[in-house]
């Protein structure tokens, strides 16, 4: 219920507020796992993707996308980090790395795809795409879960 060019600058807040949210996201890793700040994430773009789809005004939608943007650093941030230290030898680093890239590239395209069929599966209703950022960031949560490796690791404190 957006005129073209409104709509186009929904992804320019919440990509504004991204890059905003990355510093406090460094922040607050220092103070929470790794783990539990791309739970945080995955629950917040949820719960955005939740509020928007049922209160679709422009006056709920752009503070929301934008507190969605903010909050998805928690989820972002982490990721790279999380991989590396995962990793039982650097020898395998490069190669969990690649996969962990061609998994990223594969929601950047499968997203628009799932996005655009549940768009037009349902009577050209754009508001659904909202539904569809809700699952995705339950299942990404979900997927999450069972992970435990990833965290910061200690190193053995040396006396001199």
């Amino acid at each position: 219920k957006m005129d073209v060019g409104s709509s186009g600058m929904l992804y320019a807040a919440g990509g504004a507020a991204f890059i905003l949210g990355t510093l406090p996201t460094g922040f607050i890793l220092k103070r929470i796992s790794r783990k539990l700040s791309s739970l945080i994430g995955f629950a917040a773009f949820a719960l955005m993707g939740l509020v928007i789809y049922l209160f679709p005004s422009p006056a709920v939608v752009w503070p929301t996308l934008a507190a969605g943007g903010l909050l998805w650093a928690l989820v972002w941030v982490p990721q790279v980090p999380m991989v590396m230290d995962a990793v039982p030898n650097d020898r395998v680093l490069g190669s969990l790395e690649g996969i962990a890239a061609i998994a990223r590239m594969l929601g950047y395209i499968i997203g628009p795809l799932v996005g655009g069929f549940v768009v037009e599966k349902f009577g050209n209703n754009y508001s659904n795409i909202w539904l569809v950022v809700l699952v995705g960031s339950i299942l990404g949560a979900l997927m999450l879960l069972p992970v435990t490796k990833g965290e910061v690791k200690t190193e053995p404190e040396t006396s001199n």
